[in-house]
Order: C-alpha cells, then sequence, then structure tokens
C-alpha cells in the first residue's frame, strides 16, 4: 500500500503524536508511507525525518483564520501537484482543514480516511464553530472511510452529519507504552507531598478542560479530603486560573506546575489522574496514566466512557457539575488504600494494554487493507 498521512502542521498535539505513533509503529510491511504537512514548522519535523519522507506545503503556519482561509486555493494546487506525484492509494486525515482541503480535490483512485479526532458537536459551538461544522458537512461528502476514536465521535458522524455506519471504523487513538513507561522512571524535580492524597490534572487551560469545575470541586471538599491537586499545562486562560485559585482561596490545595517535557513522572508520583473536561473525544492523558496504574477520575465525555470503566479500572463523575466531581473526590479519599484501590490500580494498568501504538498500527493496516480489497482497483469514490 502506498499511504499518505495529511496533517496539519508538525508540532506535538494530540492528532500529531497519534500519527507519530503510527509511522513509528508501522508493521514491516513494505508499505510506502509519507507526511504530507499544511505548514513545516513543528518539534516532530525532525523526529519523523528518520521515518519517512515529508512534504510541506508552506514554510510557515499561516495565521488567523481569514488569511488561512484565502489561501485554501493556493493549498489545494500545491497538495494536487504532491499526490499526483505520490499516486498514493489511501490519504489518511486526521484534522478538519487538511480534511476539507484534500477533500475539495477528491484523488480518482485514492481513498480518503479521515481518523477523526475533534468532537464534532460541542467543539462545534459559537461563531467559527458553526463555519468549522459547515466545512464538515461539505467534507464527508467526499470522504470514503472514516475511522472514530470512540463511540461517541461515531455517533456524532451519523446522527450529526449522516454518515453511513459501514463506512465507519472505530479505532482508538495510540500511546507508546514503552515511552511513558520510561518516562515515569526518568529523574523529575517533583515536590514532596504536602497532603497523603495527590491527584493530578493534565491538559491546556481553556474552557474546554474544565479547569473552572475543578476548582469549584476543590473547594467544595477542602475541609473533608485531605488531598492536593497539581495542574499541569499553560494555555489562555492560564491567568484567570491562577486569579480564581486565590479568590476561591485553595492555594494550600490546588498547585500550578505548567508545562512539563515529562508528564508521565508526575502521574506516577499521584494516586490518581483527574480529568474534568467539557468534551474529550478520547483522552490520551486518561490512558497514558492508566498505562502507570493510576485510576483516572473524569467527567463522562465520549473519550472518558471509553476508555473507564467505572469502579473497575476508574471513576466517572455522574454529570459535568462541580457538586457530582466533589462527590467523585471523596469517594477516592474513602477507597485509597483498601484493597479495591489495589484492584482498580491494577485494572487500569491491563487496561491500557488495548491502547498500545504498535496494536492500533496494526489495527490501521488491516482496516485500510480491507478497504482497498473491498473497493478493487476502480474508481476510490465510486
Amino acid at each position: 500500500m502506498k499511504i499518505v498521512f495529511l496533517t496539519l502542521h508538525l508540532r506535538q498535539g494530540g492528532a500529531e503524536n497519534h500519527m507519530a505513533n503510527l509511522i513509528k509503529y508501522w508493521p514491516n510491511s513494505g508499505d510506502k508511507l509519507w507526511v504530507v504537512s499544511l505548514w513545516g514548522e513543528g518539534e516532530l519535523n525532525s523526529k519523523l525525518q528518520s521515518q519517512v519522507k515529508i512534504y510541506t506545503l508552506e514554510s510557515a503556519t499561516i495565521p488567523g483564520p481569514l488569511l488561512r482561509f484565502f489561501a485554501v486555493p493556493r493549498l489545494v494546487r500545491k497538495l494536487q501537484k504532491v499526490l499526483a506525484t505520490l499516486n498514493p492509494d489511501i490519504v489518511v486525515t486526521f484534522l478538519w482543514f487538511p480534511t476539507w482541503i484534500v477533500s475539495e480535490i477528491s484523488p480518482p483512485q485514492t481513498h480518503l480516511v479521515w481518523s477523526v479526532q475533534n468532537d464534532l458537536v460541542d467543539e462545534y459551538q459559537g461563531g467559527s464553530g458553526y463555519l468549522k461544522r459547515w466545512f464538515t458537512r461539505k467534507s464527508v461528502q467526499n470522504v470514503d472511510h472514516f475511522v472514530a476514536i470512540s463511540p461517541g465521535i461515531r455517533d456524532q458522524l451519523t446522527q450529526a452529519y449522516g454518515v453511513a455506519p459501514h463506512k465507519i471504523r472505530i479505532i482508538p487513538n495510540s500511546i507508546s507504552l514503552q515511552e511513558v513507561v520510561n518516562g515515569a522512571d526518568e529523574a523529575a524535580d517533583i515536590p514532596a507531598r504536602a497532603y497523603p492524597l495527590r491527584f493530578v490534572f493534565s491538559g491546556r487551560l481553556h474552557p474546554q478542560k474544565g479547569w473552572d469545575l475543578l476548582l469549584q470541586a476543590v473547594k467544595m471538599v477542602e475541609d473533608d479530603v485531605l488531598a492536593e491537586f497539581w495542574v499541569l499545562g499553560r494555555g489562555p486562560e492560564e491567568k484567570k486560573f491562577i486569579k480564581t485559585v486565590q479568590a476561591l482561596g485553595v492555594e494550600k490545595r490546588v498547585f500550578f506546575a505548567g508545562f512539563q517535557r515529562n508528564p508521565s513522572a508526575w502521574y506516577a508520583s499521584a494516586d490518581a489522574l483527574i480529568s474534568t473536561s467539557r468534551w474529550e473525544p478520547f483522552g490520551l492523558v486518561i490512558a497514558e496514566a492508566m498505562a502507570l496504574g493510576r485510576p483516572v477520575v473524569a467527567t463522562p465525555t465520549h473519550g472518558a466512557r471509553f476508555i473507564i470503566q467505572h469502579l473497575q479500572n476508574g471513576y466517572l463523575f455522574r454529570d459535568f457539575t462541580p457538586g457530582s466531581i466533589a462527590e467523585g473526590i471523596r469517594w477516592i479519599w474513602k477507597v485509597k488504600n483498601t484493597p479495591k484501590w489495589e484492584e482498580m490500580m491494577s485494572n487500569a494498568r491491563q487496561s491500557a494494554q488495548r491502547f498500545d501504538a504498535g496494536r492500533v498500527a496494526r489495527m490501521y493496516r488491516i482496516y485500510l487493507q480491507e478497504l482497498l480489497k473491498s473497493q478493487g482497483n476502480g474508481d476510490a469514490h465510486g
């Protein structure tokens, strides 16, 4: 098979790291793999260059949605030229913008597969969200098949966009189990505990991640749960986060660690990972923490409900309210250091095996092979 992985950029993000894992762990099968990136910037450039040939359409990121919109005709022409040279059997995309670009070409004899990494409903709210939804509706008409990273994303494709169920295969995102374990063993400058129970929150400081819900819940439990909460990550709401911590008076319980190059070491230092996202199509940090035997307590997003088995390998909050999150925190405080907690830690580690990058890469290859065999050598869009 000849496969092009089409990406927005080469910076480290959930979709981009998943693509890098697929390439690194792709079965040694004689397949030809290429990466085509709309923008050439990013940390993954040097990492991937030793494994695949990389084609970039623009050397630098085009800033702002308006300039990107006007750049579409130029990007389409450049991509069309690259695909004509490579003549791939399959193009795999990950995000809506590159999917829209390649769907404008809809090259014959090439199967277009979208591995949907975004929440297609909750994330598509507001002015720009409506525009994304319009382009997504337009794009899906020219996408041949879809990979849904959780059953919730499959349901969004069928119910909100009218995609036929037989065009969708559920394949989870991937983590490199060995890299996660190695990261946990690395020396890291992590402060000693101030309280017997430690939670780690890892994610962008953005409304999606529900950091405000977490802080309100911490305020509710500060008198009856001896726990500390370490927040890893940066984001557009960093200043607002710090001000809210101070306004709620939880500075002695909530600690800000900022961006951490090696979050695995922090997960290993904690009793549990806490995720309070308002929406999450998958949740790589959930899978990574579980790989280290750390149960995850999380809001019931599509991703969390796919990964977590309630009271078996983690805990799902009843809903997305601070009261529900506080209730879950109290439950963890109650069962910590009991046989039930030891069982959950063991189950979490075992559950993470299904997201191993080698296993997921094989699932992708099997699916893509099936698509080529089922549709023969005719027009891929017929």
